[in-house]
This record gives structure tokens, sequence and C-alpha cells, in this order.
């Protein structure tokens, strides 16, 4: 699988450098060619040698690399949440769940709320709730870095091989996409995230059969369908087959309750707020801002993809590899489509396209190279 997970995550990272090197001395093509050139030594040299060493170190000796390399996220991330003034940058998915949470505990419609660049917040309701302790920190950022923290938790408590936990955290580290996201305090990634820990907590949970536990299976994924519509993409791929294989053996008991749940649970979560007030519900929602950001053809094309490759995904390597490549069409054709009709400049650099939304496959793919690691010294 790395053969189509390293081009993935290189190619995200290199239209974070080639867009963002270019406000640099080092520019977009050499920043992107050193990129390369440090992708290309580095991996071999950990596939080939440190991999190995990593794999003979004793469990303690291991925890504190592992730990080590966290903390150094930790220290690296609050370091420039402190140093950089979220009203100073041009991104404002921060300040959009902050309004929001305002006006929910002024009593006021909460998704009237605009950001500090005047848009709508886009992140649907249990976004909004899970960043709840962090605004009372005083910093809606921190949710970045608690969600990677979990993450990596989940991943070190996961039995798989040592080298693949190291590479897990290193391509992190590495990721300039990112590190971006880190510093402009997205909660992108930070839901991605959140949506990585859950499947993965299904799966084991389930004994990869999570059809057999309709309710609570269906209840969790409707929570996740209830931070951001891209959900469809890595629920599709997760539970499609599984869905059709269940129907054509056992009936469609299960599978009708499943679905059920998952309507049921995101109908609930967002209920409230369309109750609130109807009218202002209409004109302020985040289905506006979440529906306008790809062509619909585009996205009804990446879920069929998604429901096609789900028959092939055999692991959870493999659903984390397709879900990736998945995400990759929807942004592909949906840049290609900005590109085609502003101009490569425009969609790049005037904000025509938003390339963060490439940042979404990143865990996903990261993941599927950590699922992969049984093969890596191989």
């Amino acid at each position: 699988m790395l053969k189509f997970l390293v081009p993935l995550y290189f190619s995200v990272n290199a239209l974070f450098i080639y867009k963002y090197g270019a406000r640099t001395p080092i520019g977009s093509y050499f920043g992107v060619l050193l990129y390369a050139v440090f992708l290309a030594v580095s991996l071999p040299f950990y596939l080939k040698f440190l991999g190995s060493k990593i794999e003979k170190l004793k469990n303690a000796h291991f925890a504190a690399v592992y730990f080590g390399m966290l903390a150094l996220f930790v220290f690296f991330a609050l370091f420039l949440l402190f140093k950089i003034d979220p009203y100073s940058i041009d991104v404002d998915r921060w300040s959009a769940i902050h309004g929001f949470l305002k006006n929910l505990f002024a009593g006021e419609f909460p998704y009237s709320a605009r950001s500090h660049l005047g848009s709508m917040a886009s992140p649907l309701p249990v976004m909004n709730f899970i960043a709840i302790p962090f605004y009372f920190m005083g910093d809606v950022g921190y949710l970045q870095v608690f969600t990677f923290a979990l993450t990596a938790l989940v991943v070190f408590l996961t039995p798989a091989s040592k080298s693949g936990k190291i590479l897990f955290m290193s391509a992190f580290l590495l990721s300039p996409a990112f590190w971006y996201e880190v510093a402009a305090r997205s909660d992108m990634v930070s839901n991605i995230l959140i949506m990585c820990v859950c499947l993965l907590l299904i799966e084991k949970n389930t004994n990869g059969k999570p059809l057999y536990y309709p309710v609570k299976t269906g209840c969790v994924c409707g929570a996740l369908f209830c931070t951001r519509g891209i959900f469809i993409i890595p629920f599709t791929v997760f539970f499609f087959a599984k869905i059709v294989s269940s129907v054509k053996e056992k009936g469609t008991g299960k599978p009708f309750i499943f679905t059920m749940c998952v309507i049921l649970t995101f109908a609930l979560l967002l209920l409230p707020f369309v109750l609130w007030d109807i009218t202002l519900f209409t004109q302020n929602n985040p289905f506006l801002m979440q529906t306008n950001k790809s062509p619909t053809v585009v996205s009804v094309i990446a879920v069929a993809v998604a429901a096609l490759l789900s028959f092939n995904a055999k692991s959870v390597g493999r659903s984390f590899l397709r879900t990736a490549i998945c995400l990759f069409v929807l942004m592909g054709a949906t840049s290609a489509v900005k590109t085609f009709t502003f101009g490569w400049d425009a969609a790049i650099f005037s904000h025509k396209f938003d390339i963060t939304y490439y940042s979404t496959i990143m865990p996903f793919a990261i993941l599927g190279m950590f699922y992969d690691s049984e093969n890596l010294l191989t």
C-alpha cells in the first residue's frame, strides 16, 4: 500500500509548500524540491535501517521515544498557539466555532454568529460541542493538540509494530500541511482525527463486524455525520460493502436498524437548532457552507467511487487507504474545476479553492501507512 500512500502524502504536503513557500525566501519550487529530496532519502533509510533498530527496542525504551515525540509535538504546537495572533491570519475556522459557542452560551441563535472574517460557522453541532472545553480554556486551538494526543494514544495501545507507530508519529511531525492546520487553529484535521479514532474503536470493539451491533455503531456514526458532511466518504468505504453483504446473508434486519440509528441520531442532534428558530436556521446553517465547496456531480462521483472501493477493503488499513484515495479524487476534481474556471493562480493563490481541504486526506493516508507496518521491513 505504501506505493499509493507515499505519493498521496507527498502530493498534499507539496501543494502546501508550493502555495505558502512563495511567501518565504526559499520559494515554491525549491521548497517542493527540498521536501522531495528529504522524503526520498529519509523514507528508504527508515525502512531499510532505522525501522529494524526500533523493533529491537525494549518496551520501556520504545515508550520513552514515542511519548518523547508526542511531547515534542505538544511543545511546538503550544508555542505556535501562543506566538501567533489568531486575528492576524486569513483562516477563520477557529473563530467560527468560537462565535457559535459564544452565541450559544449567551442564549442567542448559534448559527447566526460570524467569524472574524465574516463567514458563517460550517461545522455541524457535534464538532462545536467537542470544542466546548477548549473554548472555556480560552482558545479553541487547543482542540488540535488534544485530538492528536488522543489519536497518538490510541495508536500506541494498538497491537502493531513499533516501527509502524514511529512512522505514524514521524509522518505527522514532518507534515507541513499538518503544522499549517495547527498554526491556523483549524478544526479540520481535528475533526478527521476524531472520525479516525471512532472508526478504529468501532473496528476493535466489534471485532470487524460493526453491523452485529447496529444500535451502538449506528449512533456513533450518526454523531460523526453531525460533525461534517465529509464523513460520507469514510462511512461509505467502511460500511457500504458490509451493509450489502449483511443484506444478502441475513436479510435487512440489522442493516435497517443500523441505518435508522444513523439517521435518527443525526436528526436528534440537529433538531434543537432547527426548532430554535426555523427562519434563522434556513438563512444560517452549516449546510450552506458545506455544500458550496464542491460541484454536486463531483461529490456524487466521489461517493460512488467510495462505494465501489469498499468491496475490496478487506482490512482497516485498506479502508483507510481507499478513503484517502476517494478524498483525493474529490479534492483533486474540485480543484481542477476551479482551476479550469478561474485559472491556476486564482484557484491556488487567490483562494478560489481552499487547499486546506486536502489536509483531510492526511490522517487517512498516515493511518493507512501505520496499518501497513507489518510489510515495512520486508
